[in-house]
């Protein structure tokens, strides 16, 4: 009887010991690495006597590098988990493009949970580059403004570029680089007066992308400056000769008194090269602009006083 009590408290003590055995990974390295996709390879516990059965691998974003991004969807504790055999050789999925990531690994074995690993980061590949949507152009006295979004996060470094293709095959072009704010506005100076140009809109990532716009997408520059000449009818009326503009349909002529800063500037549009000035002030000079508009928009102004 007493050696089967001896033999039993023997059992407990060993029992005991399988559970209090803490397995920890050796290392574990991240390799193929792709926008959305690695694999951890992990070496296993120094103890070969306890067979581990499976590992639990967690995988977070770094939230310094995520909240760099400006990402509304981080968040320090969201983490995936999984469950991964003991064949050491494991493929993450569900990754982000172009963001840090921390990972560790728990060895299970037939007593329980061993303790986590070390901390190890790695940073996915760029992915493509997003779509981009919302597109509005502004045309302006010699420059063309090109907005639109970009989506977010961002996949990679991103470079946005718009080219201008003047029907003589001449081009105008301007870029930036991607921020973490969606909305792009790239301004294109130096385009030619009345000018209808092919649109195209690039997004490229490590010099690799692609035109982002329909082709036959056009944008129209804004007239000419108009030039004109005054004639003085009577001592309250000037009439303006206006010279045509390609691609007007109305002029905008501004008119306020000379000298004198309290004064509101007086306005007046007409589809003719003709307009005239009526009900002026009689022996006060005059500073007069003309404007050329079109569905475009509308030119710098030629000032007469």
């Amino acid at each position: 009887m007493w050696k089967i009590i001896l033999f039993l408290c023997f059992v407990v003590r060993i029992s005991k010991g399988l559970i209090e055995v803490h397995e920890v990974p050796q290392d574990v390295a991240i390799s193929n690495i792709t926008s959305s996709t690695v694999v951890a390879v992990i070496t296993p516990p120094n103890n070969t006597l306890i067979a581990v059965t499976q590992y639990t691998i967690t995988v977070r974003q770094d939230i310094d590098d995520c909240n760099s991004f400006n990402d509304a969807s981080c968040h320090e504790n969201d983490q995936q988990t999984f469950a991964a055999t003991a064949d050491n050789r494991y493929t993450i999925t569900g990754l982000q493009a172009y963001r840090k990531y921390v990972v560790s690994v728990v060895a299970v074995i037939l007593g329980g949970r061993g303790e986590s690993s070390s901390n190890f980061t790695f940073t996915t590949a760029a992915g493509r580059p997003n779509p981009i949507f919302n597109v509005v152009t502004v045309s302006l006295p010699e420059v063309i403004i090109v907005t639109f979004n970009a989506g977010t996060p961002i996949t990679g470094p991103t470079s946005h570029g718009v080219i201008l293709i003047a029907p003589d095959g001449s081009t105008r072009q301007a870029g930036v680089q991607a921020s973490v704010s969606s909305s792009i506005s790239i301004t294109v100076s130096g385009v030619k007066d009345n000018t209808v140009y092919k649109l195209h809109i690039t997004s490229s990532i490590n010099g690799v992308g692609s035109s982002q716009l329909p082709p036959g997408t056009t944008v129209t520059s804004v007239p000419s400056i108009p030039l004109f000449t005054v004639a003085r009818d009577s001592d309250v009326q000037l009439t303006l000769t206006i010279q045509a503009v390609d691609g007007a349909t109305s002029y905008l002529v501004s008119y306020i008194q000379a000298n004198c800063p309290n004064c509101t500037a007086q306005t007046a549009t007409s589809t003719d090269t003709t307009v005239v000035l009526s009900e002026l002030t009689a022996y006060t000079t005059y500073r007069i602009s003309v404007f050329a508009v079109s569905a475009a928009g509308t030119s710098s102004g030629s000032t007469l006083s």
